[in-house]
């Protein structure tokens, strides 16, 4: 859906993957990952270890398909990371991903 409106999409299937083909790309203006990644890693865990490598900066965003608990919440609010439940419309995807880039540039 991203690159079918002109994003440029870095995807993979391991936070390692993903930042390998980002030290040759280049740092992302944004981050997507879904919150269960298998292998005991999750989502959060994936943005914190990409943006220690590529730029604490980097909005994030963490889309998840389970019920989020109030403590998953309050963990990625600290890190300032919304929680997306999927199935996710694109006109809310942009309205999120609008609202962190706009975030970034104010900040």
């Amino acid at each position: 859906m991203l690159a079918s409106v002109g994003i440029d999409v870095v995807s993979g299937t391991s936070p390692d993957f993903v930042l390998r083909q980002l030290r040759q790309a280049g740092a992302p203006d944004f981050i997507i990952s879904d919150y269960q990644l298998g292998d005991g890693v999750d989502g959060l865990s994936a943005v914190r270890s990409l943006r220690r490598e590529l730029g604490e900066h980097i909005p994030a965003l963490i889309m998840t398909g389970l019920a989020a608990t109030r403590e998953l919440e309050i963990e990625l609010e600290t890190h300032g990371i919304p929680l997306v439940a999927k199935p996710v419309r694109p006109v809310v995807l942009d309205a999120v991903i609008g609202g962190l880039l706009d975030a970034a540039e104010e900040g």
